[in-house]
């Protein structure tokens, strides 16, 4: 049968390069991960940075008001 005959010698650099291959993939995925997880909470971040600068104006505006400003 032609093709089905293996080399066994190749075999074990064959299986290394997959686990390297398997390796990279997995750190780009944590990478990936970590990167989504940051950006999340740079996203909550602003949200409260808004928030807080929303109520500052809001603060400062009612303060004018109540001065008669």
């Amino acid at each position: 049968m032609v093709g089905l005959h293996r080399d066994h010698g190749r075999q074990p650099h064959a299986m290394f390069a997959t686990s390297l291959v398997d390796a990279q993939t997995e750190r780009i995925l944590a990478v990936q991960r970590h990167q989504r997880q940051v950006g999340q909470i740079g996203q909550l971040h602003a949200g409260l940075l808004d928030a807080r600068a929303w109520q500052q104006a809001l603060g400062h505006d009612a303060l004018h008001v109540h001065l008669g400003q």
